[in-house]
């Protein structure tokens, strides 16, 4: 199953009002292909290496230029890569924006011996 992270127009629409004209669309992928769709809306598309995206020097070229304070976490496997680059962001001084809707995670409650876990909604909690 592909993993990828990736923040599309419709959600950056949604929240355009309040970030500003120097939203570009990243998308983050670690392994898989890309839907044609997003490969078509994207600007930049950073291959990810670790769950440490910040480690990248081109995304971190791509955030310094544009003057990016804000990154918006969408993605797979919340309670590992989401919420790891959302610590990461928020250490780097970036104002953190996760969108429970558009993450998921292919574990469940029974994964950490605690049912009914919704997990990312638990992690949406850790990060407000």
């Amino acid at each position: 199953m592909p993993i990828t992270q990736y923040v599309n127009r419709r959600y950056l629409s949604e929240i355009a009002s309040r970030v500003n004209d120097r939203v570009q669309h990243i998308i983050l992928q670690y392994r898989g292909d890309l839907d044609a769709q997003l490969l078509e809306l994207s600007d930049y598309i950073i291959i990810k290496a670790s769950s440490n995206v910040f480690q990248s020097q081109d995304l971190n070229n791509i955030l310094a230029k544009h003057q990016v304070d804000e990154v918006i976490i969408t993605g797979f496997n919340a309670e590992y890569c989401c919420l790891f680059i959302a610590v990461v962001g928020i250490d780097r001084g970036y104002k953190i924006t996760y969108i429970e809707d558009a993450t998921a995670s292919v574990n469940n409650g029974d994964t950490y011996e605690m049912l009914g876990l919704d997990i990312v909604d638990f992690v949406g909690c850790i990060l407000d």
